[in-house]
């Protein structure tokens, strides 16, 4: 089992790294390839990957109903993000036939597990979710990196990057990448590196 979970970890790295164009040519065909064999055998990163792909037409063709079949596999294993995009997608009817009734349980899924649009999304509409007021793995590495902490800072990067829990955003994600980077940690000199170089492609 752990030789087979190192296995399935460096394809993940692999099929990002064609995602990205990280050390090779940008190949998004390939990266859904790969992505697709780890989702089929478990993986819940590329069960994500493969259904926001699909759903949002993101290095895949726009295909809801498939995004979603990925999107739930990874909702049946607990992942956060992939309960925001079942409640998002019942919310809009995309992939799925429009129900409020089952968005508002997956967004309360994902508030409970701690995604911040889930809950600012049922506060909106004045729903509690029944989770704890305990901090997110987000806004405790967010916590922790403002306090100076240069691997949480990098954490935090990787969050803005890749939109984990979180609207990605780019920018931030290169500020708290070049501020782990001047603390001395290595990821975060090869992450901002990453972005610099596909920014100047």
């Amino acid at each position: 089992m752990a030789a087979e979970d190192g296995f399935m970890k460096s394809q993940y790295t692999v099929a990002n790294c064609y995602a990205h164009g990280r050390g090779t040519k940008r190949n998004f065909k390939k990266a859904l390839e790969l992505h697709k064999e780890l989702a089929d055998k478990g993986y819940i990163k590329s069960m994500l990957y493969v259904g926001e792909a699909y759903y949002n037409g993101d290095g895949a063709p726009t295909d809801a109903a498939e995004g979603v079949k990925y999107l739930r596999m990874g909702a049946e294993k607990e992942d956060a993000l992939c309960e925001y995009y079942m409640g998002d997608a019942y919310t809009a009817g995309r992939g799925v036939e429009k129900d409020p009734r089952k968005a508002e349980q997956w967004y309360k899924r994902a508030a409970s597990h701690g995604h911040i649009l889930s809950r600012k999304i049922l506060d909106a509409k004045g729903v509690a979710y029944g989770g704890s007021d305990a901090e997110s793995p987000f806004e405790s590495f967010l916590r922790k990196a403002k306090s100076g902490d240069a691997q949480s800072m990098y954490i935090v990067g990787r969050y803005y990057e890749d939109g984990i829990g979180i609207d990605a955003d780019i920018d931030q994600a290169k500020v708290w990448y070049g501020s782990a980077a001047k603390k001395g940690n290595e990821a975060a000199k090869r992450a901002l590196a990453d972005i610099r170089a596909r920014e100047q492609k």
